[in-house]
């Protein structure tokens, strides 16, 4: 909700804030506005997800790089929802926490939930686990990034920050106490069933009842 609600509506955002702005010139707003866009992905985005994930998640491991980017996420919107006025004044500071937003989302829970999935749902129902959670994190990102706009048109940019902010401390706080850390562990140990849940229970009643 946080990562692709902002990320899609960047361009609302800046323009909100008036950078990039040539009044009466809409031509150059769009292109200012698009030159904004390009320097977030290619000095924040492209190397948070790409080279230092992928650097550093065998090392760090998958579960404090989530929580590590929910956290840095949270700090970065409560930011700039309590020194809103202030950057307004600073707006390549601004830009710049923002941008730290999408570098820690890229290091974490962007790439972490991908991998997460694959290495901790069980053989049985990997697909299907994996479905859901991928389906339940595109329909929250596609509602907020429908929502986004309107919620910044009627409350503000602070309140939409407090908002994200709040979004990233429950993605934090679930990181910390419901995911197993797999760095360093086989697939099978990861995503063994450990004699519980559903399955091991079936399993266990086939096997009492003579069914194979």
């Amino acid at each position: 909700m946080a990562f692709y609600g902002t990320s899609i509506n960047n361009g609302l955002v800046l323009s909100y804030l008036g950078y990039g702005t040539v009044v009466g010139n809409i031509r150059a707003t769009i292109l200012n506005i698009a030159i904004g866009n390009a320097l977030i992905a290619s000095v924040f985005s492209v190397p948070g997800g790409y080279w230092i994930a992928v650097g550093t998640i065998d090392r760090v491991g998958r579960k404090t790089l989530q929580w590590l980017g929910f956290s840095v996420m949270a700090a970065v919107y409560f930011i700039i929802a309590t020194h809103y006025r202030g950057l307004l004044d600073a707006i390549y500071m601004f830009i710049a926490l923002y941008g730290v937003s999408f570098l820690f989302g890229n290091i974490g829970p962007n790439t972490t939930t991908f991998i997460l999935p694959t290495e901790l749902f069980p053989t049985e129902i990997r697909t299907t686990g994996h479905g859901i959670a991928s389906g339940s994190a595109k329909f929250g990102a596609g509602l907020f990034t429908l929502m986004l706009p309107s919620i910044m048109a009627s409350m503000g940019v602070p309140n939409l920050m407090l908002i994200l902010g709040s979004i990233s401390v429950a993605g934090m706080v679930l990181t910390l106490f419901a995911i197993k850390e797999t760095k360093n562990e086989r697939l099978e140990e990861t995503s063994s069933l450990s004699g519980y849940g559903i399955l091991a229970y079936g399993k266990s009643t086939a096997t009492k009842t003579g069914k194979k």
